[in-house]
């Protein structure tokens, strides 16, 4: 009888001194101990659940309150002071962590390759097991540039330790494959390629390198549709640039399957709100688009090509 498929990670790792960052001080000034605690054990929770995701009711924070041996009140209001102080993220009724999705990329990236590998010739294999060290996303780097409280412990965690060691979040075969397509989008004689201007060719980059393993995820029972056949489509409907991104929503939806659309849109949004905010004030066109494609839970498979 086969395995059923794993649902979250059974561990994550932390800095020894966690508790000295400033937003983490924060916490425990206005919240105390149990502030700190509550955060902590949070973040345990999230590790072992699907996608990572914490969907909020009544029923769900009481269970929570069993488990913490918190009152599910005191509850609301740290993971509400986490939110405003960036330690977590809080949006339609979903809770959850950047830093800690980021650092559990390279686990469900692993899980997504070894299912692709089932498909692929033996000449195939080799490629696809490689990692890439080029377009990695140091821990430190990541770290600081987000704020994120939580890293890798490379001097006690062996585990860890490999798995940076291999330096990078997401697999060669799966950065390449978008690599590709980044690469038509740039030379690509009409079309497309009039909105795509350098700062969103970047943009898109960063969304790959932090979302891939989504689009793993959202892909691996089905035929692989984005990004390979992105640039034919889109050229074969002869979108302009206005036009291109009017469409975005149907052109990103290519692919996935039913039901999927919005949980995509929602880690979209949350990539390029991000960037948005930090490049100097300047906001990209694509990057505008996309955030207004996914601004609203729409149904976009009724809209596909």
């Amino acid at each position: 009888m086969a395995r059923p498929p794993r649902k979250g990670c059974s561990y994550f790792s932390h800095d020894n001194d966690m508790r000295n960052d400033p937003k983490i001080k924060s916490l425990r000034v206005n919240h105390h101990i149990t502030g700190y605690a509550v955060y902590v054990m949070f973040l345990e929770f999230l590790t072992g659940i699907e996608k990572n995701i914490f969907i909020e009711s009544e029923i769900d924070y009481e269970l929570l309150s069993g488990d913490f041996g918190v009152p599910a009140r005191e509850i609301r209001e740290i993971l509400s002071f986490c939110d405003r102080i960036g330690l977590l993220k809080m949006e339609k009724g979903m809770v959850r962590c950047l830093g800690l999705e980021k650092r559990l990329a390279y686990v469900y990236a692993k899980r997504g390759v070894a299912k692709e590998l089932l498909s692929q010739k033996p000449s195939e294999m080799q490629q696809k097991l490689s990692f890439s060290d080029s377009n990695a996303v140091s821990v430190t780097d990541s770290t600081q540039r987000e704020g994120i409280i939580l890293s890798y412990n490379t001097n006690t965690d062996f585990k860890v330790k490999r798995e940076l060691e291999k330096n990078d979040l997401i697999p060669k075969p799966v950065f390449s494959y978008y690599q590709k397509t980044f690469e038509q989008l740039q030379h690509l004689g009409g079309g497309v390629a009039k909105g795509v201007d350098e700062a969103d060719f970047e943009l898109w980059k960063d969304f790959v390198e932090l979302c891939a393993t989504d689009y793993i995820e959202i892909f691996e029972n089905t035929r692989f549709v984005f990004p390979s056949e992105f640039v034919k489509l889109v050229k074969q409907k002869g979108y302009t640039k206005d036009k291109w991104q009017e469409n975005l929503g149907k052109i990103l939806a290519l692919g996935v399957p039913t039901g999927k659309e919005v949980i995509l849109f929602h880690r979209i949004r949350d990539v390029l709100d991000f960037k948005i905010n930090k490049i100097n004030g300047a906001k990209s066109k694509t990057a505008e688009a996309v955030k207004q494609a996914g601004s609203k839970d729409k149904d976009f498979s009724k809209n596909k090509f």
